[in-house]
């Protein structure tokens, strides 16, 4: 064997172990299910990065009367959600189906909005596949997540006699979640409204590595993982063939998820679609800089989508 192949033989090999160890650290700190569940309320003060009221609001959706739902996924995967309605007089009611951000719950991030959902809309808060109350020993970054979506929809048409008007509502993880659905036919879904959602996975790993190389070697592993091809799963793309009305929101000092990738699907969006800025907002903050101009434009949403 001559000297040329032996060096181009050991580099494949390196390359092999390289993406095995890189991708078993990825694997756990993004995939994999954590031991502890994460609850806003039991985070000390000092490590919590939202305002202490986020912590009041929370306790304070899990106090009120939810009916617990639960679908199967798979064999052995349950997934949980909480549905909660409000006081309406329409003849079709709207359900808000909320999607959750990375590593948290329904009932966690839905007080990042201060629960204001349940004043005027029935909210479906759910557990994605490898956290909460859901089973399922991991995350899939927004690709299990996505296709849990489907199910959901189909179990609100089931419960409301396929009398309902839907809108997908996702923040961070979720907000991506709800988007790559954007091209899928789904009953009675009316709208899509996506706080910080990103690109594509691929794009986000690289948000988190900063490097091209070893996400490409981390993607690689970990779509042999989860059973999905993670490079193909793109938002743009997606949204290139958009079949609905789609409210993009997202705080213009972002870092975790660049507020640029909000603006990215904004531009290539194909359906009738609206960009909104909050300004001075961090990640996943939007509501909380300026709760009156999220609330307002969340409404008017809704309410030109169900006409």
């Amino acid at each position: 064997m001559n000297l040329f192949l032996i060096i181009i033989l050991s580099l494949i090999v390196l390359l092999i172990v390289l993406t095995i160890i890189l991708g078993l650290i990825a694997y756990h700190k993004m995939y994999s299910r954590t031991k502890e569940p994460y609850d806003v309320t039991k985070i000390p003060d000092e490590k919590f990065i939202f305002p202490p009221i986020v912590k009041t609001k929370c306790a304070e959706l899990r106090s009120i009367p939810c009916e617990k739902i639960y679908i199967e996924k798979r064999k052995g995967v349950q997934l949980y959600g909480e549905l909660r309605k409000a006081n309406q007089n329409n003849q079709t009611p709207t359900v808000i189906l909320f999607s959750h951000g990375y590593r948290s719950t329904g009932d966690n991030d839905v007080a990042l909005y201060h629960n204001f959902f349940i004043k005027k809309y029935d909210l479906l808060s759910v557990d994605h596949e490898g956290v909460g109350k859901s089973g399922g020993k991991r995350s899939g970054f927004g690709i299990y997540e996505h296709e849990d979506l489907l199910l959901w929809v189909n179990k609100i048409n089931e419960i409301y006699n396929h009398n309902v008007n839907i809108f997908l509502h996702g923040v961070s993880m979720g907000g991506n979640s709800v988007l790559l659905n954007a091209s899928t036919k789904m009953e009675n879904v009316k709208g899509i409204i996506s706080d910080c959602g990103f690109i594509s996975t691929y794009s986000m790993v690289h948000c988190l590595t900063k490097s091209y190389f070893v996400t490409t070697l981390v993607c690689i592993f970990n779509s042999f993982v989860i059973k999905r091809n993670i490079f193909k799963y793109s938002t743009t793309k997606t949204l290139k063939h958009s079949l609905y009305p789609i409210l993009f929101i997202h705080g213009n000092k972002d870092t975790y998820v660049p507020t640029f990738m909000s603006e990215k699907n904004n531009k290539v969006c194909s359906s009738k679609h609206k960009l909104v800025l909050f300004e001075g907002a961090t990640h996943a903050s939007s509501y909380l800089t300026n709760p009156t101009k999220f609330e307002n434009e969340f409404d008017q949403f809704i309410l030109e989508n169900t006409k």
